[in-house]
């Protein structure tokens, strides 16, 4: 058994009424001010009426006037309530608020409290006037179009004025408000109007039924859901007869459900945006692990990079001291010769001579090591040249590596400010939709009973 059939399996509404019997007639009243700030309002009326139509009732709109609304409205009050016998069923739907003074008061719209919005509204007024083509007709005409609307004085009514014909109309009354303060309207009568009328017909006393579904408490806020509630409560409505209680707790039911949904989807949000997030810190413990190598790589680098520097600079100088012997050696060899050339020609004497043959033995020596030094110098240049090579192709796979760290670097920067931006909606998102649950935990409905005395009876609505 569902949980909703399970309720009302534990209360008996009413009993259905049998087939012989004539079912009573209902109209419904649908008010609201010709001009409003609130947005949807038109298309959420147009539900509410199609929803009460779809049921076998009879809607009419009414849209109270912006100047003096009490007069258009009381004569359209009195006409409605004047048929004795017949259900009324009244649904008001704007803004409202709740004073000491007056009770429950409806009004039209808030004024303006944007500065930037008006001064450009100003502005193309002001830009008009400037126009030499544009008339004071024109002007006025303009001024009073729907964009100047809300400039306008606010129009308001007193519930106290509404509830006086309610409450001596010869006929059973529903009275539905979908505004704030909407429980104001319960707390704010006399409860000297509460009365048995007369029945003239009969000479009887009857007891009328005036029951009211208010939006939320007096002095409280109103979230737009009631219209929604409503009309899918009477979509749902399967039995022959339903209560004015049976309805309310229908629409707190579907409120209930809805919260639950919107609790579910914040949940997963919350999921999906911390299974994101963990991803990016993992990716970015990664790179930072990557770079961390990378850095010790590059020390190890420039470490191996300076000790071949400082070999090279230790090569350059045994090359440079060896060409300096070598310079020595070729110019101790010339003096050599010439001593020998001179001495030939002199035929001296062979002490002479064989000290001549003994410098040469030792220039010849000294050649030798110098020849050894020079082999030993090359062969040293050339593991120099390959270990610069090695070390050049490392700098160079190093320098890739950096370019390819910086690449991920600036994606896991890009995706961490797509994921922050995406963050920062979805907490505004999450915040609004708790804000939306919270109001669905609030008590959302109230209902009273405007007249008490005698028997106390429940608006009851059968379908046709």
């Amino acid at each position: 058994m569902s949980h909703r059939n399970a309720i009302r399996g534990r209360r008996c509404d009413v009993p259905k009424p049998k087939d012989d019997v004539l079912k009573p007639e209902y109209d419904v009243l649908l008010l609201a001010f010709k001009h409003t700030d609130i947005g949807g309002l038109k298309g959420e009326r147009e539900a509410v009426n199609k929803a009460f139509s779809l049921k076998g009732f009879t809607p009419k709109e009414f849209n109270m006037a912006m100047d003096k609304p009490w007069d258009g409205l009381q004569t359209e009050l009195t006409e409605f309530l004047s048929k004795p016998g017949k259900n009324r069923i009244i649904y008001y739907h704007g803004h409202g608020g709740y004073t000491h003074g007056n009770g429950l008061e409806f009004c039209s719209h808030n004024l303006p409290s944007n500065v930037g919005t008006m001064q450009k509204d100003m502005r193309t007024l002001l830009d008009a006037c400037r126009d030499m083509n544009f008339t004071r007709d024109d002007l006025v005409k303009m001024a009073e179009g729907e964009k100047y609307n809300c400039y306008k004085k606010p129009s308001t009514l007193l519930w106290q004025d509404i509830s006086n014909l309610i409450m001596n109309a010869q006929c059973n009354v529903l009275t539905i408000l979908d505004c704030c303060s909407a429980g104001g309207g319960g707390t704010s009568l006399d409860s000297g109007l509460d009365k048995t009328v007369e029945n003239s017909t009969k000479g009887e006393g009857v007891t009328y039924t005036k029951e009211l579904i208010a939006a939320t408490s007096w002095k409280t806020k109103t979230y737009n859901k009631m219209s929604k509630a409503l009309c899918k409560a009477l979509s749902q409505w399967e039995d022959e007869t339903i209560s004015a209680n049976r309805l309310q707790l229908d629409m707190t039911e579907i409120l209930r459900l809805e919260a639950k949904e919107k609790e579910k989807k914040s949940h997963k949000m919350q999921e999906e945006f911390d299974k994101r997030h963990k991803k990016v810190e993992e990716d970015s413990e990664k790179l930072k692990k990557a770079m961390t190598e990378l850095d010790e790589k590059e020390e190890k680098f420039k470490k191996k990079d300076a000790e071949m520097k400082g070999d090279i600079q230790g090569l350059e100088a045994a090359t440079e001291k060896t060409n300096q012997s070598e310079q020595n050696f070729k110019r101790d060899k010339r003096k050599l010769e010439e001593r020998e050339r001179l001495n030939g020609e002199r035929k001296g004497p062979v002490e002479e001579r064989k000290k001549l043959e003994g410098e040469r033995e030792k220039l010849n020596r000294k050649r030798e090591r110098l020849d050894r030094k020079r082999e030993n110098l090359i062969e040293e240049r050339e593991r120099l040249d390959g270990e610069r090579e090695r070390l050049d192709g490392e700098r160079e796979w190093l320098n890739g590596e950096r370019e390819k760290l910086a690449e991920e670097r600036k994606g896991l920067i890009e995706r961490r400010e797509e994921l922050n931006e995406k963050s920062t909606i979805l907490l505004k998102r999450k915040a609004d939709l708790k804000k939306e649950v919270d109001t669905y935990k609030q008590p959302t409905w109230h209902r009273f009973h405007l007249s008490v005395k005698g028997e106390v009876r429940q608006f009851q609505l059968v379908r046709k």
